[in-house]
């Protein structure tokens, strides 16, 4: 597992996983706007929603795909009737929901994954990770450049995502790891999020986690997940949406 890892991180193109120690702290939101964001630079990108069996990116996206990874993974479609395309520069292909054998793919099924990243033609792909510890969440951060762990000021979230960076770690990651801070009240607040997770990491686990930024609590983020539109073109002159603007500007120059 660890050589294929390998091979897959030295191709072109840069996988970027989005992942986080607990849900609910707005990971998805984060993995889909930044993916568009992306994509608005002129990067080929393809947002790949990798929470296998309770999927949501498609509703950030507004959209509702006819097909899903799961009908791939059991050979009854194709690799272009598996992705969807949002416009030119960003493409998506959907998770499953409900399907609990995903929620462990074999070695077969993840070599399939991987032949889905190695023919897809673009620069960039983001991989929303389902939250938590699983084998999934593992496997797909192995052949990842760089994970951006989501976190918020809770001491849940911070404790959650330093055991999710310690068992990524001690399975072979070798890539960034980078940090997003999302839901703050104030700066003091993001600094004594991050600090704390990172200081842990450094102490523990001997990496020093990177942050990417913060963005802070803006009802604009809920307001358009209930409008099922995405935050940076319903909102973009809120303070969420420029935060992530300016992230996408970080992840471009580091990765």
């Amino acid at each position: 597992m660890k050589d294929q890892a390998e091979k897959l991180r030295r191709i072109s193109k840069k996988i970027i996983s989005v992942a986080s120690g607990k849900g609910g702290v707005g990971k998805t939101t984060i993995a889909v706007n930044l993916a568009y964001g992306i994509s608005q630079t002129g990067r080929k990108t393809l947002l790949v929603d990798a929470d296998l069996t309770l999927a949501n990116a498609d509703l950030i996206l507004g959209i509702t795909p006819k097909k899903h990874i799961g009908h791939y993974l059991e050979g009854n479609i194709s690799l272009n009737e598996l992705i969807e395309k949002i416009n030119d520069k960003l493409d998506f292909i959907a998770g499953s929901s409900g399907i609990v054998k995903l929620n462990q793919l074999t070695e077969n099924q993840m070599k399939k994954i991987k032949n889905i990243f190695n023919e897809w033609d673009g620069n960039i792909i983001i991989l929303d990770l389902p939250a938590g510890i699983g084998k999934n969440v593992i496997n797909f951060s192995l052949i990842s450049q760089a994970v951006i762990v989501v976190i918020n000021p809770d001491p849940v979230s911070i404790t959650d995502s330093y055991a999710l960076s310690k068992v990524i770690s001690k399975s072979g990651f070798q890539g960034k790891i980078f940090v997003v801070v999302n839901m703050v009240s104030n700066p003091r607040e993001k600094d004594i999020a991050f600090f704390t997770f990172r200081n842990v990491c450094q102490k523990y686990l001997g990496i020093t986690p990177e942050l990417l930024g913060s963005i802070p609590f803006d009802e604009s983020v809920r307001e358009s997940f209930r409008m099922q539109k995405l935050l940076i073109n319903s909102f973009p002159k809120s303070k969420a949406s420029e935060s992530i603007k300016k992230m996408i500007q970080e992840i471009i120059s580091k990765i």
